[in-house]
């Protein structure tokens, strides 16, 4: 059995948990167009900015949380690689999903 693989599975679960975790923490409280959730609608105002950040960090770290353990299961079914496959293609799905969510809340709450 190979180290390797194990050892850049982890890594990779801690890494992403830990980054959708200083953004929820840390996410920009002013209008900016370097980072935070920046789309023509959150930087309207300043309270579609704050909603949006504050609401699209939190999706995206609570949906993070569950991933880890999707990845222990595509690891024990198929094995190192494509649980990191995998890992990857489903946070890509979440961060693009958290998009559409914050859209519609954004839309509905934001004007």
């Amino acid at each position: 059995m190979e180290i390797a693989p194990i050892i850049v599975n982890i890594v990779i679960a801690i890494s992403v948990m830990f980054l959708s975790y200083l953004y929820k923490k840390y996410y920009p409280k002013k209008i900016n167009g370097n980072m935070g959730y920046r789309t023509r609608r959150s930087m309207i105002s300043e309270k579609n900015w704050l909603l949006a950040n504050g609401y699209y960090s939190r999706l995206v770290f609570n949906y993070t949380r569950l991933l880890p353990v999707v990845q222990v299961v595509l690891y024990m079914v198929f094995g190192p690689y494509i649980a990191l496959a995998g890992f990857l293609a489903l946070w890509i799905v979440v961060l693009f999903w958290g998009i559409y969510k914050t859209e519609r809340v954004l839309k509905r709450e934001g004007g």
